[in-house]
């Protein structure tokens, strides 16, 4: 018997209440990685400021620095969040030198991702300083809309390599995330709507970048992270049940 997933709703609840526990119960590990966190958003501000303006030598060195230090912070939380909800592990600031390997490799693909989103966006900028934005839009937004279906179709992988699945590979990932794209895309859309509204207000009542707003903003956008993780986990284990079953 096919049981089907949990629902767009209730995915998004298990989300939440999935990453809220993983923080309650390891509250050390996720006080590092808000600080870790609030401090890139901090830099961002600081260093990048002529991102969008203007492109020198020293914004990208200091972009790629941020990409990698937030990568990096983006898979130690991924990775302990995945192996809460899927095997039910607790991890502290000292186990990280024993998840270094799964880390290492969850690090580089998302490194790998981002290259590839810089890598467009590069592309598009490029033609269209050389004058040629239709030419620009109708080459990049079909690569964009391609890139995100692949990524969505391929987002277990990440549960898999955060536990160690073995024979965890992107084809097999691809074959798995069959009829689970738009539950993974829609059920992750509706647990951040709170805090992207939450987030709006914040900016709103004390300006974008101020002290009290990057603060709050960090935390919610670890949370926000936490939960689309947790979603995936439990897809993940969704599959796995199923695919036993057949």
């Amino acid at each position: 018997m096919i049981i089907p997933p949990l629902g767009y709703i209730e995915l998004a609840k298990a989300g939440w209440a999935s990453s809220a526990a993983a923080i309650s119960r390891m509250q050390a590990l996720f006080a590092m990685l808000f600080a870790g966190t609030a401090i890139l958003s901090w830099a961002n501000v600081q260093f990048v400021p002529q991102k969008f303006a203007a492109i020198t030598v020293a914004s990208v060195a200091i972009g790629l620095v941020l990409t990698l230090l937030s990568s990096g912070l983006s898979a130690v939380l991924a990775v302990v969040v995945h192996r809460f909800v899927i095997e039910g592990e607790t991890n502290g600031v000292t186990d990280l030198p024993s998840l270094s390997p799964v880390i290492a490799e969850f690090w580089a693909v998302i490194l790998l991702i981002n290259l590839g989103s810089a890598a467009l966006w590069a592309l598009g900028y490029l033609l269209a300083s050389a004058g040629s934005v239709m030419l620009a839009i109708l080459l990049i937004a079909p690569a964009w809309i391609a890139a995100i279906y692949l990524l969505l179709r391929i987002f277990l992988i990440f549960p898999a390599i955060a536990v160690e699945a073995p024979g965890r590979n992107l084809r097999s990932a691809y074959k798995q995330g069959h009829g689970l794209v738009w539950k993974g895309l829609a059920s992750s859309i509706l647990a951040e709507i709170p805090i992207i509204v939450v987030s709006l207000i914040v900016a709103s009542l004390f300006g974008p970048f101020s002290p009290v707003a990057l603060i709050v903003l960090a935390a919610l956008s670890m949370f926000m992270t936490a939960a689309a993780v947790a979603i995936a986990s439990h897809l993940y284990v969704w599959r796995q049940e199923q695919t036993a079953r057949l």
